[in-house]
């Protein structure tokens, strides 16, 4: 993992991610400071206590579509080539090679679950991660 990271003003100075709250803004930065170098994690939920956020913080990250999930409990964050490019000499390939063949990122930038996997990877994710009973 690198120890820097950028973020695109195009993302983070939209209206769809101002309008979510603080906590979940924060999730979210800290999610791509943990990020591979292909913008997958294996442990959002280790992020998401680490950052003493919510599931709620989550969901919204999941219901906007910045963050996508796969079955396996891993996820990416979706503007990652947006915010990132490592140079090839320090690029380092994500270990998650089963969920990035269920991606494609046709525009260069923003990465998009293929059709053959299915739009409900959300709603199968919720009984893959715990509710830690956050009532904002």
């Amino acid at each position: 993992m690198a120890n820097r990271r950028m973020f695109s003003k195009d993302i983070t100075s939209g209206d769809t991610f101002l309008d979510m709250p603080a906590s979940s803004q924060c999730l979210y930065f800290h999610m791509g400071l943990a990020a591979d170098d292909d913008g997958f994690l294996n442990s959002p939920m280790s992020v998401l206590r680490m950052v003493g956020g919510c599931r709620d913080d989550l969901n919204l990250l999941l219901a906007k579509k910045f963050v996508i999930p796969f079955e396996s409990g891993v996820c990416v964050i979706r503007h990652w080539k947006a915010h990132n490019t490592v140079r090839s000499d320090r690029y380092k390939p994500t270990i998650h090679t089963e969920e990035k063949a269920m991606l494609s990122c046709e525009n260069g930038y923003t990465y998009e679950l293929l059709p053959s996997v299915g739009s409900d990877l959300v709603y199968q994710m919720d009984a893959r991660w715990p509710s830690d009973g956050c009532r904002r």
